[in-house]
């Protein structure tokens, strides 16, 4: 199941893949067999969704071109012997500049993480390695609005407490 763009997908599928060398990463919810271990699955858990104002900027005369300010939780699981080697190994790309400079070249900025954490699982009679870590992601998205001519504008004023209104013809 799809929840961002597919360039933004693309983007952080290569970025994991790129620290999580020599190991399959997939997608969850997209179908298909379980890889074998070692491997890592990604899901964004929580949004998109927009927080704060966005920035509006007047683009032509009645169009106006906004860049909203977009939060997502993606969610890395790893499964294998070194599930929880393989989450510090993307907890520690976090603070490493050449992974920060990738990210932020596919428009991603990261506001923080939650984990990494071990999970480890009972799978039938043997334990399987499993780790998670959650990674606060943010970026900005272009929108456009065209709300038309505006013929009529008010202003009300608290302070002596009339209103005024403004018609365009």
């Amino acid at each position: 199941m799809q929840r961002l763009s597919t360039a933004r997908e693309n983007a952080l599928h290569a970025w994991i893949q790129a620290i999580l060398t020599g190991v399959t990463v997939i997608w969850e919810h997209e179908g298909g067999q379980r890889p074998n271990a070692p491997f890592a699955s990604l899901d964004i858990i929580a949004g998109p969704q927009s927080t704060g104002p966005g920035e509006q900027r007047w683009d032509a005369e009645d169009t106006f071109a906004h860049a909203l300010r977009k939060l997502a939780t993606l969610s890395v699981s790893t499964f294998g012997d070194n599930a929880l080697v393989m989450a510090v190994a993307v907890e520690d790309a976090l603070q490493l500049p050449t992974h920060q400079t990738t990210l932020r070249q596919a428009g991603f900025a990261v506001w923080g993480h939650d984990g990494p954490r071990d999970i480890t699982a009972l799978m039938d009679t043997q334990h399987e390695g499993r780790a998670v870590i959650d990674i606060f992601i943010a970026w900005a998205e272009a929108a456009t609005d065209t709300p038309g001519e505006i013929h009529k504008v008010g202003i009300s004023s608290g302070v002596c407490d009339q209103t005024i209104t403004i018609e365009v013809e």
